[in-house]
């Protein structure tokens, strides 16, 4: 019985000298938990099911075919007028096939720029290109920075490879938080990832589109990405039910 009662004893004193820890890291990820923003606010989006580019500065080459965004030419640009600095551009590009060869076609999305027409030119933006293997084709995915005076790539990284790319639809989301850490995801899986804090804000948004890209579904958004991963707010969230049963139980004893 003696035994029994000091191990009680000896249990009751280790949690009480665990239980200042465990909740200083449960106060962290509450905090975690409190900056989470709650939904995204869109800015403007664009599906083409009108059939036209209003609201767009579009090249002669743009056109809208079947509800998509098409370059008609070898390669074709719209712009719109955009200020998102931080936040998240997504899109779905599908790649149709036919492709005029020697050419391998590029998809440039310009998610921050400058006007146009300014004086010294700066953007971010995410590249996608094609490259050879030895068992058919890639995508390549970079992101590059114009300062005003060069173009720089932040950061590349391959993608699907396979022996056929054509007819393969991929979502595509971008995202830049406040400290200017930006990602680029396809179909969830995150391709590239880059931190530049060189270029603080916006005026446009531009896409220059390759003669084998369909575009859709142009969703912007000014939810930063989530600071804390999902991961460790589950696992927060599982130890804070710990903390709290464990705290129970010290004090019934």
């Amino acid at each position: 019985m003696n035994l029994d009662k000091e191990v009680k004893e000896m249990t009751k004193v280790r949690t009480r000298m665990l239980l200042p820890s465990l909740l200083v890291l449960s106060c962290f990820l509450v905090l975690a938990l409190a900056a989470m923003p709650c939904s995204a606010a869109e800015v403007w989006s664009d599906n083409f099911d009108d059939g036209n580019l209003d609201g767009w500065f579009a090249g002669a080459s743009a056109t809208v075919v079947d509800g998509c965004l098409r370059g008609a030419g070898h390669s074709a640009e719209v712009l719109r007028p955009c200020n998102l600095s931080c936040g998240s551009w997504s899109l779905d590009v599908l790649d149709i096939g036919g492709w005029k060869e020697p050419y391998q076609p590029g998809l440039y999305v310009y998610f921050m720029g400058s006007d146009p027409d300014a004086s010294l030119r700066t953007f971010y933006c995410l590249r996608i290109t094609q490259g050879n293997t030895a068992t058919g084709l890639k995508y390549i995915y970079a992101i590059t920075k114009m300062d005003g005076s060069a173009t720089t790539t932040l950061a590349s990284g391959d993608g699907l490879e396979r022996a056929d790319l054509k007819g393969v639809l991929h979502h595509i989301r971008v995202t830049r938080s406040p400290d200017g850490h930006m990602s680029a995801y396809v179909n969830g899986t995150l391709m590239v990832e880059a931190t530049d804090t060189e270029i603080a804000s916006s005026e446009s948004f531009r896409i220059i589109i390759g003669y084998d890209y369909a575009i859709d579904n142009i969703v912007v958004d000014d939810t930063p990405p989530l600071a804390v991963p999902l991961e460790l707010l589950a696992v927060g969230c599982g130890i804070t039910v710990v903390i709290v049963v464990i705290a129970v139980i010290a004090k019934r004893r």
